[in-house]
Parts: structure tokens; sequence; C-alpha cells
């Protein structure tokens, strides 16, 4: 059952809301903690999840016609474990290792504020269908619930 656009929206800014206020009791010892995600650490997992707000603008600019060609979040995924699957393990290597978060705590902490914000502010509806390279299309919601999950 998909969640309604009001609902995703708030769960979605919620949940930001709930990382902002995480990071900002981490004490400088816990940001360097590992993390199950090996070899990841606490700092570099905030990093992969913190929002990077040019996203927003990115999906309304690709906003497209026609019908998404994933309108399941169970499927979006998928195709990305696939695609992952079928490449080498140099293709996937990061010779950096994973991302790190260049910034102090408290800018995360400001990125997932403001995304919330942001989130509750915006109209778009979830059905709009979104252009995307490894998915072809896919719908504002299924981007939402997949958001939601991880």
């Amino acid at each position: 059952m998909r969640l309604d656009e009001d609902a995703v929206r708030q769960t979605s800014a919620d949940a930001r809301e709930r990382w902002a206020r995480r990071c900002a009791e981490l004490t400088p010892q816990q940001w360097s903690t590992a993390t199950r995600c090996t070899p990841w650490d606490v700092r570099g997992l905030v990093s992969h999840r913190c929002p990077d707000l040019s996203l927003f603008d990115m999906l309304n600019a690709a906003t497209t016609d026609g019908r998404a060609a994933v309108a399941d979040a169970a499927e979006m995924p998928r195709r990305f474990n696939a695609l992952a699957e079928s490449l080498t393990p140099l293709q996937t290597a990061s010779p950096s290792g994973p991302p790190r978060l260049r910034r102090r705590p408290g800018e995360a902490v400001t990125r997932f504020t403001e995304c919330a914000e942001i989130l509750r502010a915006t109209t778009m509806s979830n059905e709009a269908v979104i252009s995307c390279p490894v998915l072809g299309s896919t719908t504002s919601a299924v981007i939402a619930e997949v958001a939601l999950m991880e």
C-alpha cells in the first residue's frame, strides 16, 4: 500500500529531523566509531546519507511525461543490485575508500534540517515521473519510499 503524498513528505521530513538530532548528539569519538557497513565509520555513513540539497532541483528538472518504467519501490533496489552484480570488482572499487564527510558534524545537522524543511514545503505529486539513468524512469513516490527504507 502506497503512502499518500502528505504522509510520504511528512515521514521523510521526520526521518531527516531524527538524523539531525542524532548527529547533534554524537561525540567526536562516536563520529569515528566503526559501523556494520564495513569499511565505513559513522562519519562515512552519515556522509552517504547526508542530503545534497541540489537533489530537489535535479528531481524537478528530471520530470518527464509518460509512464514510469519502475513504479514499485521494491523493484528499484532490485535493478540497482542487478547492475552492481554485473560489474567487475574493478568497476565497483573506490580508490579512496568510503565517502568522508569533510565538513564539521554541525554542518550535517544543518543539511538534514534544511532537507526536512524542503520536504515539508514541496508540492511534487507522488505520481510525477522522474527520468533516472539506471531505471529509465520512476515516480517520485518510489524515490521517496526507497529513501525512507535506506
